[in-house]
């Protein structure tokens, strides 16, 4: 958990807030982050700014790998029920670590979907302009289900990162350092 609350650290130089979720190989309890004024875990929970509302869930669908931030697809579901509960704004936009079910982007290895079934159907039923997610290293890029744009982000560790503008359309520009 300390290297990821250096990183939290250094985001939040940038003077604007930093909303995260935690990833699969992340410590559970970070998660539970007492948030404070530039940095705000979105795991379970929504973040109005502006008239965007933010939702978010951290960790990964449970796999034979046993990393330390895994839970079933149920729980899943409860978690991003939770949270979408408590937003009323019309532009929604979901952080999940792990990418939907059956996209490009959750892709492993290029052969087997393990993405979520959950975030794909709160992506069908709430309809969100834009879901950013990970997870899945190799598989970054963009995809989409229904009208709602997917950005798989790629690995910080191996470079990547996406710049994304929050205008009408939406401005996406997939990084590498």
């Amino acid at each position: 958990m300390i290297r990821a609350e250096l990183i939290l650290k250094e985001l939040s130089r940038s003077g604007s807030k930093v909303l995260f979720v935690p990833g699969n190989m992340d410590a559970p309890a970070l998660a539970e982050r007492q948030d404070t004024d530039d940095i705000a875990c979105l795991h379970g929970k929504a973040v109005v700014h502006g008239e965007a509302c933010f939702i978010g869930i951290g960790g990964a669908i449970e796999s034979q790998f046993g990393a330390p931030f895994e839970f079933s697809e149920q729980e899943a579901a409860r978690t991003l029920s939770k949270a979408s509960e408590a937003c009323s704004s019309q532009f929604l936009i979901v952080v999940s670590h792990c990418p939907p079910r059956d996209t490009k982007l959750d892709l492993a290895g290029g052969r087997w979907h393990v993405g979520s079934v959950s975030v794909r159907r709160l992506i069908e039923e709430k309809k969100p302009a834009l879901v950013v997610c990970g997870h899945i290293h190799e598989a970054q890029g963009t995809d989409s289900i229904g009208d709602s744009l997917i950005v798989n982000v790629g690995a910080a560790a191996h470079g990547h990162y996406a710049s994304i503008y929050l205008t009408i359309p939406l401005s996406i520009e997939l990084r590498r350092f």
